[in-house]
């Protein structure tokens, strides 16, 4: 660094830079003050190499470690937890001069704050992380983030899991509104009208497969032709197309959701139907998706598309990712061991498929006593024919 002089003033040129201002961003009055400036600058840049990175610092080189190692949706969202909880709450400091003051501080904050349970324990479990990487790059000892402990699920919170519910299609509704969409598809064909037959044609095949399979709407929309084996009737379900990205592929949620499908009876026909459909047009490729042919159709025109024969068919008004959960609940309904459901859905462990469905496995829970009670009243045993009379 230098002290320099111009038309414009006293300045100091540091590291390429031109620095003409202060900290309270004042002019320099004469080179004393600049040369002080100065002095202030290289003590501060001695004094950062001495210490450890403040949180700020620090959590902008963790986010720069981890792009390219988690998904770009896991970044914004680890961004959020610094920028808007940590930073909000804590000073920011050399990392190694937190106390256990400021580790009940960040907790009675969110703890104040309207927020989630998991919302909550996610901050911790981000901020447990990005420390364990400080202990590793900045050999950071005895952190007290360490002994940042989860929060505990209220009772609330309990209640919430055991009873939550969300609307469901059984195989009547399903059967109305495949019903609804495809006798506009007759009619656009017998009216030649080739555009509104195809974007019907896809866009029924979307809910054919996702009611069949229970798989995410992204993964339907990253199935391809070619991924569907039609000899074994098998969806290869291994990445998926993501909104965020502009519609591009990316990989799946957890490497359990890389999985194999066997298709329903009805699903495999009319997708064969489907296919040998897509055939007739021109450019036909095995590159092509499934649902849309050569490019996906857009979210908002699926959307628009699933209100408007909801309607038309007079069935539940259900969200696109419940009709994932009316896949799993019908399983359940029908006997299905949770472990093979948790397994199609594509679950990382069967503890969240329990977890979802806690109201229909309590349901079920309860016809099982049903059926017991009812096989013991038409046993022939003594005892209990006895009991089934008291």
């Amino acid at each position: 660094m230098s002290v320099h002089k111009d038309k414009s003033g006293i300045y100091i040129k540091h590291k390429n830079k031109t620095i003409r201002k202060n900290d309270k961003g004042e002019h320099f009055s004469g080179k004393r003050e600049a040369q002080a400036y100065e002095a202030l600058l290289k003590t501060r840049e001695t004094e950062k190499k001495n210490r450890l990175p403040l949180l700020s610092e620090l959590g902008e080189e963790y986010l720069a470690y981890k792009k390219g190692r988690v998904k770009e949706e896991s970044i914004e969202r680890y961004n959020r937890y610094i920028k808007f909880h940590l930073l909000k709450y804590l000073d920011d400091k050399p990392i190694d001069q937190y106390t256990m003051q400021d580790i009940d501080l960040l907790r009675t904050e969110l703890n104040s704050h309207d927020l989630a349970t998991n919302y909550k324990n996610d901050i911790i479990t981000a901020t447990k992380a990005m420390f364990k990487y400080a202990r590793l790059y900045h050999d950071l000892r005895n952190s007290v983030f360490e002994r940042l402990d989860k929060f505990q699920d209220t009772f609330d919170d309990v209640q919430k899991k055991v009873n939550k519910k969300f609307n469901v299609w059984d195989f009547a509704d399903f059967d109305r509104f495949y019903r609804c969409v495809w006798a506009d598809v007759e009619k656009a064909m017998s009216e030649h009208d080739q555009k509104q037959e195809f974007r019907l044609r896809n866009f029924l095949m979307f809910f054919v497969i996702s009611f069949d399979t229970g798989a995410r709407k992204a993964e339907v929309w990253g199935l391809r032709i070619k991924d569907y084996d039609q000899e074994h009737h098998l969806y290869d379900i291994n990445k998926q197309i993501k909104q965020k990205l502009d519609y591009k592929f990316d990989t799946l949620k957890n490497r359990f959701s890389i999985r194999t499908i066997e298709a329903g009876n009805f699903a495999h026909e009319k997708i064969l139907e489907h296919i040998q459909y897509l055939r007739t047009l021109n450019g036909y490729s095995e590159e092509w998706f499934i649902f849309g042919g050569p490019k996906n159709l857009p979210n908002t025109s699926l959307n628009h598309f699933k209100e408007k024969y909801v309607e038309l068919s007079k069935v539940p008004d259900i969200t696109i990712h419940e009709i994932r959960h009316s896949h799993a609940t019908l399983l359940i309904d029908l006997g299905v061991p949770i472990e093979a459901v948790s397994k199609r859905l594509g679950h990382s462990n069967v503890g969240i498929t329990q977890q979802v469905y806690a109201h229909v496995l309590k349901r079920k829970n309860t016809q099982l006593v049903s059926v017991w009670n009812d096989a013991i009243s038409k046993s022939e045993c003594e005892i209990f024919s006895k009991s089934s009379q008291t």
